[in-house]
């Protein structure tokens, strides 16, 4: 035991690691604790240099913090770069500040980087390096950078794509809040032979979105509220499983060889004086075909109230296990039926968001999935209204082969064991059900 003791006290296992094994230790750390392991002995002084991933936020202290950057590549010396990861908000309006940033990128290219993600908040347009597009080890990039206004008040292309195009190794491609050509987006995605994660976030109006990959599996499109815009979607993708879209003004959804469709977020909304134009119609139909098959479905009650005040039928969804509906509204009870009645095999339901509702008794539809498929209904949000009350009553009473009811209540109410009292005593279908108050 003495012996033991002996070899403890003299021996430090952690400093006689190799340096290749304390690289990797160092790189699971945030920066500012690799860069706090520096004082650790003298040997450790400049390791956190050469981690293997590197994460900057310079937040709104950029140009003060840019030197540290500068140093960290200088020490290096050339060790390759698994992820790089790049925060800047509020710089000034300097050349010099957005070359620095063009040579960062640069330099992470020259070491062989595999994930790069940029998110910049600057007023100085920044023109990406060509070596970006062509960089064969990329496999993850994600950018955000916010575009910058013209002396007309327009926004100019914050993304220059060159004709020179090829990303071999990238399977995940995020753009967010960039307003680019639709040639420069065509030649982005055609170039990406094994894509796999796209995701495309859109601040102008009238943009057109086309995709045609077959390795693609998940998809996300988004784009702000504009007046007047008619924007248009093509997706080809036979390959796609995931599909998210939280878009307005979309005229034109065409849907190509999208059969392995099966979980899909929608949120698909126009202005009340469009809703009934044609061409908007069209183009949810044609959306709504292409989920036609889906397991898991993700919508926001606005847009169910829109196809409802638009006259859109919502076609049978057979396949639909798991439904979510969130941020319920004015009319939600009624929009609710709709949609229930059209998914024969639901399983699981959940409501998430504050009810704004409004109860009307005897609008009831028949509803076969609530007779003998749903198992299990969330309610998130639950506020103890009277109309929250009668909606918790109303699936207790049609679900006849419900096991589960769990109802989150909102908190800081005074009255919540009286909720409580109240929904525990409402009746049954299922005699096997249990009701779980969170």
């Amino acid at each position: 035991m003495a012996e033991m003791g002996k070899q403890c006290s003299g021996m430090d296992n952690f400093s006689r690691l190799p340096d290749e094994l304390v690289l990797c230790i160092i790189s699971l750390l945030p920066m500012k604790d690799a860069v706090r392991t520096s004082i650790l002995s003298s040997r450790w002084r400049y390791l956190y240099a050469s981690s293997s991933n590197l994460d900057f936020d310079l937040g709104s202290n950029a140009i003060d913090c840019m030197d540290f950057v500068d140093r960290v590549f200088f020490l290096r010396k050339g060790c390759p770069i698994n992820r790089f990861r790049l925060r800047i908000c509020c710089l000034e309006s300097r050349d010099s500040c957005v070359s620095r940033i063009r040579e960062w990128i640069i330099a992470v290219m020259q070491l062989d980087v595999r994930e790069l993600e940029l998110s910049l908040d600057i007023e100085v347009l920044l023109l990406l390096p060509p070596s970006l597009f062509t960089c064969e080890t990329l496999v993850v990039l994600k950018l955000s950078v916010c575009p910058e206004s013209g002396e007309d008040g327009s926004d100019e292309s914050s993304l220059k794509v060159p004709a020179n195009v090829c990303l071999p190794s990238l399977k995940v491609l995020h753009l967010v809040d960039f307003t680019f050509s639709d040639d420069c987006r065509k030649r982005l995605f055609s170039n990406c032979p094994v894509l796999e994660d796209l995701k495309c976030s859109f601040k102008e109006s009238n943009w057109k979105f086309i995709v045609c990959n077959l390795m693609l599996k998940r998809l996300t499109i988004t784009s702000s509220e504009y007046f007047g815009g008619r924007s248009e979607i093509v997706v080809d993708a036979p390959g796609l499983d995931y599909l998210e879209l939280s878009v307005w003004d979309v005229y034109s959804c065409t849907f190509l060889s999208v059969q392995a469709l099966t979980k899909a977020n929608v949120r698909f909304l126009c202005h009340e004086w469009d809703s009934q134009d044609e061409t908007y119609k069209n183009a949810v139909a044609n959306l709504m075909k292409a989920i036609s098959n889906i397991q898991t479905f993700h919508i926001c009650n606005s847009t169910l109230f829109e196809f409802n005040y638009s006259g859109i039928p919502i076609p049978e969804l057979n396949n639909i296990t798991h439904l979510t509906i969130a941020s319920c509204e004015v009319g939600f009870f009624l929009e609710l039926q709709y949609i229930l009645a059209a998914c024969t095999s639901l399983e699981t339901l959940v409501l998430k968001g504050a009810f704004e509702y409004e109860w009307h008794p005897g609008e009831e539809v028949g509803i076969n999935c609530l007779s003998f498929c749903v198992k299990k209904i969330v309610i998130l949000w639950f506020e103890g209204g009277e109309d929250d009350i009668e909606l918790a009553k109303y699936f207790l009473q049609s679900a006849k082969v419900l096991a589960s009811m769990e109802i989150h209540i909102k908190g800081g109410y005074h009255d919540q064991l009286e909720i409580t009292k109240e929904l525990l005593r409402l009746p049954r279908a299922s005699n096997g059900c249990i009701v779980d108050i969170v």
